[in-house]
């Protein structure tokens, strides 16, 4: 079987030359306009060329499974069942249709999102091969059609032919994109104010996920502090150092990310 259908309709002696149709599939009529007929009757048979359902041509649908990464700043709003709706199966209009725990968000660094609790939000999802590849979709946060979005307009993206996709950060509530900072690709350890008086500002750039542990020694290595132990994702982040009773003089902090390791000399002056 090629899926294309055919049928033969015969037009009386005297029908009308003009003619309007539409095609049908499972009881549901195309949503494109109507399409238009003109009777040639300078010969006993005529053949129309063929049409796609809905317009779609084939080669609207992907051939392969695509994995989409999408990601909502959230970090303005109340957020409390989030979940990505849309218009191609997998997607779904969630507050019509019901939801599935496959289009929920999170903000727990785990999903590709960033660090947990920074208020960008993400998912996988997974379309199949067949897909149709223009996909409308909107955000929302707490399971109802509330995203304010512009009346008649969604989120939209075409699917690729690759079998990964991410989507730039979208902002809730705007067609707009969030302008993202470019990722680290060094490893790098900044400290200031130092030498310091009561407080060092850590940053620290990690060019790839991985366990990350900042620890502060004195100048005869006993530990002073742990100032971290946890997984970071790629990215820059910014730690502190109280500290506190500690004495002036020369402090070493250690930062180590998975095989890699920087200590920075720190001067406290009280």
């Amino acid at each position: 079987m090629d899926d294309i259908y055919t049928i033969d309709i015969l037009f009386p002696e005297g029908s009308s030359p003009g003619h309007e149709y539409k095609f049908v599939n499972g009881g549901t009529y195309e949503s494109t306009p109507n399409r238009a007929l003109t009777i040639d009757d300078s010969s006993p048979t005529m053949v129309l060329p063929v049409a796609y359902f809905e317009n779609r041509d084939p080669a609207d649908y992907t051939d392969i499974e695509v994995m989409v990464h999408f990601r909502v700043d959230m970090s303005a709003e109340t957020v409390t069942d989030p979940y990505v709706a849309g218009s191609v199966h997998p997607l779904v209009w969630g507050w019509d249709a019901g939801w599935n725990d496959s289009l929920r968000l999170f903000d727990d660094g785990m999903h590709d999102d960033g660090a947990a609790g920074d208020g960008i939000y993400g998912a996988h999802i997974w379309f199949p091969p067949g897909s149709y590849r223009y996909v409308e979709y909107k955000y929302t946060t707490d399971g109802t059609d509330n995203e304010p979005l512009p009346p008649f307009e969604n989120h939209s993206f075409e699917l690729g032919d690759a079998p990964h996709q991410t989507l730039p950060i979208d902002l809730f509530g705007s067609l707009d994109n969030v302008v993202e900072k470019a990722l680290p690709k060094d490893f790098k350890v900044d400290v200031s104010p130092n030498p310091f008086n009561s407080a060092a500002n850590i940053r620290v750039k990690i060019p790839k996920t991985g366990n990350v542990i900042l620890e502060m020694f004195d100048i005869h290595g006993r530990l002073m502090a742990n100032v971290y132990t946890g997984q970071l994702h790629q990215g820059v982040y910014d730690f502190v150092w109280e500290a506190g009773e500690s004495s002036s003089g020369l402090y070493l902090l250690r930062v180590r990310a998975e095989k890699m390791e920087k200590v920075e000399k720190i001067f406290l002056v009280k």
